[in-house]
C-alpha cells in the first residue's frame, strides 16, 4: 500500500465520522499509519538478518516456551524452542510473547529451509494475546505463509493491530500458530527476522524486545517411503485431468523394486514398479483419469510398505474429487472457503441456507452464489473482512455481516449483487482498483455503507439503509446507471413528476461533487428474468440467454448470468423462467 493512499483513507474516515471522540479516532489513525508503514518499509527494503546461530546449534535460553523470563523487556520468541517431527508429518509451532505492556500491535517474519520444510498454514488462535473485547476492533494487516522468499527459504509473515477503543495487552501470550509440512530430512533454524519483529503499545511507542528463535530436526528412518497425490479437488463431467502420485525415498538407504499404486473408489487404476530409488530421489506416476458421471469419488495413492519399514503413515495418499457442473456447499464441501479452494476459474459455487462463519477469501474467477439472500449467511464474526473478492468474481445471494469490512474489493472486474451487507464497520471497501460493479443490494446499519477510493466503479440499484456514513467516495465512481441510482433512506429531495427518481441529486462527496444524480425515492427490487437490468424482461434478455444454451462452467460458451436457476447449466427452465417474465418491468416498491 502506499502511504498516501494510507492516508487519503484515513482522512475520508476521520471525515465521514463526526461525533465520535476525537482521541480515539487520532489514536487509531496513528496506530494503522504507523504498522503499516513499518510493515511495508521493513518487508521491502530491509535485508535478511540472521540471528546469529548455526544450524545445528541448541537454543540460548533454556526457559524458552515457559514464559519465564528474567527482567522486564518483552521476548518474543519461538514456542517450543526445538521440534522433531518425522517425514511427511505435520508440526506446529507458536510465535509467543513473554512480559509484554500494553501491546496494541505487532508484526514479525520468520525465515525456515524450504528445501527441508515447507509452511502450510498460519492463524491467530483462540485467545491469542491481541483477543479484543469487543470483536470487531482488530485488523489482521498481513497473515500469510510462502515459500517462495529465494531459492533456499521461505516466509512467515504476521501484522496484527487492535482498534481503538481497545486498550493494550499486558503479560504472556501467543502472537501466532504456524503449522509445517516435513519435506525431508534435515535441521534447520525457525528464525524470526531481527528487523522485522516490531511491537508497539497503545501510546504508539515502539517498544524494545529480545527475539529467541526456533529451531527443527528431522532424523532419517531406516526405510521410509513418502507418497503424495495431486489431483484436483473438483472436476465437471467428462472432463479429463491429470492424476499424479508423488513417491519419495524418505529413509537411508537406496531401494529396488518399489512399487506404486493408484486406486479410484477401491479399484486399481494404475501400477509401476521402479526399479531403483536412491536415497532422497522421487518418482511420479501420472493418469489420465476422464470421469463420466456426477459424484464424490476416493482417489489413494498407495506404495506396498517395504522390507523394515516401520513408519507407514507416509505410504499413502487419499483425496476426495467431487465431480459436478455446479460445487456445493455443504453438499461437496462443508465451508465456502473450501469450495473455493477447490473450484477453477469460470466454476459455479452454490451454497445452501445456513450460517457459515467464515472469512471467505476469493482469488480466481468464479461465481458464488446463496441459494435464500435472507437465509444464506456468511458470518465474520465480528473481526477482519468477511468476504475478500478478486480475480474477477461474481457473489450474490448472501447476507454477509458482522466484521470490520463486508465484502472487500482490490481487484478489477467483479461483481457484487443482490447481497444483503449489514452490520460491519464498512459494508463493502473498493480498495485502489476500478471497473466492479455494485448492483442490486440492500446495505444496511453499518459503519459506512461503502466506501471506494478509485475511479471507474459504477454503483447502481442498491438500498442503502441507516448506514452511519451511507458513502464515502474519495475519486468519483458512478453511481447511476440508465436514469436510475440508487436508493439512501436520508434522501430528503422531492419527486415532483411521480416517476420515482428524485429531483435533486444525492450528493455523495461535497469537495468532488460526486452524485447520485438519479436518486431512488423508493427501495429497489430486484426483477427475475432481466438479465441485461434495463428494467424489463424482453427479447434482449432472450439473446443473452440464447448462445449460452447447453453451456455448463469451463465450457466455451458459458456465461452464469444465463442461469437463472444458479443450477451450472444453461437449459430449457432457465429460458423458461424467462419467459414466465416476459414482459414485466420492474416496479420500484
Amino acid at each position: 500500500m502506499k502511504e498516501s493512499v494510507i492516508i487519503a483513507r484515513a482522512k475520508a474516515r476521520w471525515e465521514g465520522t463526526a461525533g465520535r471522540e476525537v482521541k480515539k479516532v487520532v489514536c487509531s489513525t496513528l496506530v494503522l499509519i504507523l504498522c503499516l508503514s513499518i510493515f511495508v518499509w521493513s518487508f521491502a527494503a530491509l535485508p535478511v538478518v540472521r540471528s546469529g546461530r548455526q544450524v545445528g546449534q541448541p537454543q540460548s535460553l533454556g526457559v524458552v516456551g515457559t514464559g519465564l523470563f528474567l527482567g522486564d523487556i518483552a521476548v518474543v520468541y519461538v514456542d517450543p524452542g526445538t521440534s522433531h517431527a518425522l517425514i511427511g508429518s505435520t508440526f506446529t509451532v507458536n510465535v509467543s510473547i513473554a512480559n509484554a505492556s500494553h501491546l496494541f500491535s505487532y508484526q514479525f517474519r520468520l525465515f525456515y529451509d524450504t528445501d527441508i520444510l515447507d509452511a502450510v498454514d498460519v492463524k491467530l488462535p483462540e485467545g491469542h494475546m491481541l483477543t479484543p473485547v469487543g470483536p470487531a476492533n482488530i485488523w489482521i494487516v498481513e497473515l500469510k505463509a510462502k515459500d517462495d522468499f529465494n531459492s533456499t527459504h521461505g516466509t512467515v509473515s504476521v501484522a496484527v493491530t487492535l482498534l481503538n477503543p481497545e486498550s493494550g495487552k499486558s503479560g504472556d501470550g501467543v502472537l501466532a500458530t504456524i503449522s509445517f509440512y516435513v519435506r525431508k530430512p534435515g535441521a534447520c533454524l525457525l528464525d524470526l527476522c531481527e528487523p522485522d519483529t516490531i511491537i508497539v503499545d497503545d501510546g504508539v511507542n515502539v517498544m524494545d524486545r529480545k527475539l529467541d528463535s526456533g529451531y527443527f530436526e528431522c532424523t532419517a528412518a531406516e526405510h521410509d517411503m513418502l507418497v503424495s497425490l495431486e489431483v484436483p479437488s473438483h472436476l465437471v463431467p467428462k472432463e479429463s485431468a491429470n492424476i499424479d502420485v508423488h513417491i519419495q525415498n524418505g529413509g537411508r538407504n537406496n531401494e529396488t523394486n518399489v512399487v506404486v499404486q493408484l486406486s479410484i473408489d477401491g479399484t486399481t487404476v494404475d501400477t509401476a514398479r521402479v526399479e531403483s530409488l536412491t536415497v532422497g530421489s522421487s518418482y511420479t506416476m501420472s493418469y489420465l483419469w476422464t470421469p463420466q458421471n456426477v459424484a464424490r469419488y476416493n482417489v489413494t495413492g498407495h506404495a506396498p510398505s517395504l522390507v523394515g519399514e516401520d513408519n507407514f503413515r507416509n505410504n499413502a495418499d487419499s483425496k476426495t474429487v467431487a465431480v459436478s457442473y455446479v460445487i456445493r456447499v455443504p453438499a461437496d464441501f462443508l465451508t465456502i472457503s473450501e469450495a473455493v479452494r477447490a473450484a477453477s476459474s469460470g466454476d459455479t459455487i452454490r451454497v445452501a441456507p445456513g450460517t457459515y462463519f467464515e472469512h471467505v477469501i476469493i482469488d480466481k474467477s468464479v461465481t458464488l452464489v446463496g441459494e435464500n439472500v435472507n437465509d444464506t449467511i456468511i458470518d465474520g464474526n465480528g473481526t477482519w473482512r468477511v468476504v475478500h473478492l478478486g480475480g474477477g468474481s461474481k457473489i450474490s445471494g448472501f447476507t454477509i455481516q458482522d466484521g470490520l469490512v463486508g465484502v472487500y474489493v482490490e481487484t478489477e472486474g467483479n461483481i457484487i449483487e443482490d447481497n444483503i451487507l449489514r452490520n460491519s464497520k464498512y459494508g463493502i471497501e473498493i480498495f485502489s482498483v476500478g471497473n466492479n460493479v455494485v448492483r442490486g443490494n440492500t446495505i444496511t446499519d453499518n459503519g459506512c455503507g461503502i466506501i471506494s477510493d478509485t475511479s471507474g466503479n459504477r454503483i447502481y440499484h442498491n438500498n442503502f439503509v441507516n448506514n452511519t456514513d451511507q458513502a464515502i467516495d474519495i475519486k468519483s465512481s458512478t453511481w447511476d446507471y440508465s436514469d436510475e441510482g440508487n436508493y439512501w433512506s436520508d434522501y430528503n429531495g422531492t419527486d415532483t413528476n411521480e416517476d420515482r427518481i428524485g429531483d435533486a441529486p444525492y450528493v455523495v462527496n461535497v469537495t468532488l461533487q460526486t452524485c447520485d444524480f438519479c436518486p431512488l425515492v423508493d427501495t429497489y427490487t430486484y426483477l427475475v428474468g432481466d438479465l441485461n437490468d434495463d428494467g424489463t424482461v424482453n427479447m434482449a434478455d432472450l439473446a443473452v440467454a440464447a448462445p449460452a444454451f447447453g453451456a455448463y462452467p469451463r465450457h466455451a460458451r458459458w456465461n452464469p448470468t444465463a442461469d437463472t436457476n444458479h443450477d451450472g447449466k444453461v437449459d430449457m427452465i432457465d429460458l423458461v423462467i424467462i419467459a414466465m417474465n416476459f414482459g414485466r418491468t420492474r416496479s420500484v416498491l
